[in-house]
């Protein structure tokens, strides 16, 4: 094949794979916006519940993606606390419009199978979890079906694929500087605003996938599923069709690791720094991946470890924000 048929090919797997790293919406909480938006706007100048120690209270609307519009209560009293109480007033006028709407969509076939907001954790949707796998899953194909294409040996996995004890040995080991790097960038990560934004993304999408409340099972097994699906299918794309294509056309195995690392980081571009980050993490699994002689289980599985333990701890920290905080988490993706 020629080197601009392969460039092409190698453009547009990168195009279709950077869908699959994009986090996906939260479908209760979007939900729950569109059923408030459909709830009786209360009137201008109303008097608050009985309940409420609010004088007075004003609505206001605005449109937070091109479907959905959230509205927000102003309320406002003699206190000085019209900021603190507008803040709770805002994320109880979506959970109270979902529930003054539910039984009047209850009857609805579609709306039966969705999950009660009702439960413990009104973040959680169990249906994110196989989305999600499906997701990352759709690269092992993407790779597969490119490796045919481009004539990859063994099918994106590399010409010396080998499952050895001391492949996986190896690959476990090396999963020990990248923990220490994590380490590094957490004690870091209070004095950094772009670490934070780092974080703040990953946290955004453990919380679409695993809701609001620590669930150690739950969590533990979505973390090894998607840690195992990440761990081989980025590999295989990455390292087993991309960076051995374009070792195969440059002739230059460190210049194609080094494209093949600013392409991952690309792909990965939640944020600048966030994908400066993913760079070097791939020049790390190229490096693996050239050491071991082209034998791809060594990088699958020191990038599957890492993302088991990333993911994991990355929902328990995000189960340890209150609950306003993991709202504002989402309201930053709509």
């Amino acid at each position: 094949m020629k080197p601009f048929h392969r460039a092409y090919v190698i453009l547009a797997t990168l195009v279709t794979s950077v869908n699959c790293f994009a986090p996906g919406p939260n479908r209760k909480a979007v939900a729950a916006a569109s059923l408030a938006r459909k709830a009786p706007s209360p009137s201008k100048g109303r008097p608050a519940d009985e309940s409420s120690s609010f004088t007075t209270q004003t609505t206001r609307s605005y449109r937070t993606s091109a479907l959905d519009r959230v509205f927000f209560e102003n309320s406002d009293n003699m206190n000085g606390e019209g900021n603190q109480a507008n803040i709770y007033k805002r994320e109880s006028v979506i959970m109270r419009s979902f529930n003054n709407n539910y039984n009047n969509f209850n009857n609805n076939n579609d709306f039966n199978n969705f999950n009660n907001f009702n439960d413990d954790d009104p973040f959680f949707d169990v249906r994110n979890i196989p989305s999600f796998l499906g997701a990352q899953s759709l690269l092992i194909l993407i790779a597969v079906v490119s490796a045919a294409i481009l004539h990859t040996p063994k099918y994106g996995l590399g010409p010396g694929f080998k499952i050895t004890s001391k492949a996986v040995m190896d690959g476990a080991l090396a999963v020990v500087p990248m923990a220490l790097l994590a380490l590094i960038l957490d004690k870091i990560e209070p004095y950094s605003r772009d670490l934070q934004d780092v974080s703040r993304a990953t946290q955004r999408s453990i919380l679409s996938i695993l809701g609001g409340r620590f669930k150690p099972l739950i969590g533990l097994a979505t973390a090894i599923m998607l840690g195992v699906v990440a761990g081989v299918g980025e590999e295989m794309l990455f390292r087993g069709v991309i960076q051995e294509q374009l070792t195969k056309s440059l002739g230059n195995e460190d210049l194609s690791l080094v494209l093949t690392s600013v392409i991952f980081g690309l792909g990965h571009a939640v944020t600048p720094l966030y994908a400066f980050i993913a760079g070097i993490a791939s020049l790390f699994f190229g490096s693996l991946y050239i050491y071991a002689k082209h034998n791809l289980v060594v990088p699958m599985v020191c990038h599957g470890i890492y993302d088991v333990g990333a993911l994991f701890w990355a929902h328990y920290n995000v189960t340890t924000l209150p609950e306003y905080e993991q709202r504002d988490l989402l309201n930053d993706r709509w």
